[in-house]
């Protein structure tokens, strides 16, 4: 598996829709989902799938302030193989589920 280094959220998704890249993972809460919206709507015409880190979809009506964020993590891949079998290394290799995993980034940055 290469780890590709891919600045901002648009640019990521693009790589993914270019199958450039698989999967992508972030369980740092806070992600803006203004930043994500537009990528997830042709990243989803080709077939993707994007989660929060609970496998939850990424719903864009909530107004509050707090609710254009992402507080449960991402994770996103060209297609539901490589999401799932992915999703199933990274659990066989930390031990944790990625909610888990996600609930202990937040834990430790007190949020």
């Amino acid at each position: 598996m290469k780890v590709n280094k891919v600045k901002g959220p648009g640019n990521k998704f693009l790589h993914l829709t270019d199958e450039r890249s698989d999967f992508f993972l972030n369980l740092v809460p806070g992600y803006d989902k203004w930043d994500i919206c537009a990528a997830e709507a042709i990243f989803a015409s080709r077939h993707g799938i994007l989660t929060d880190a609970k496998q939850k979809p990424i719903f864009y009506n909530n107004y509050s302030k707090r609710g254009f964020s992402l507080w449960n993590g991402i994770m996103a891949a060209r297609n539901s193989n490589i999401y799932f079998a992915t999703k199933s290394q990274y659990e066989n290799k930390s031990g944790k589920t990625l909610a888990q995993s996600q609930t202990q980034i937040r834990r430790d940055l007190h949020m």
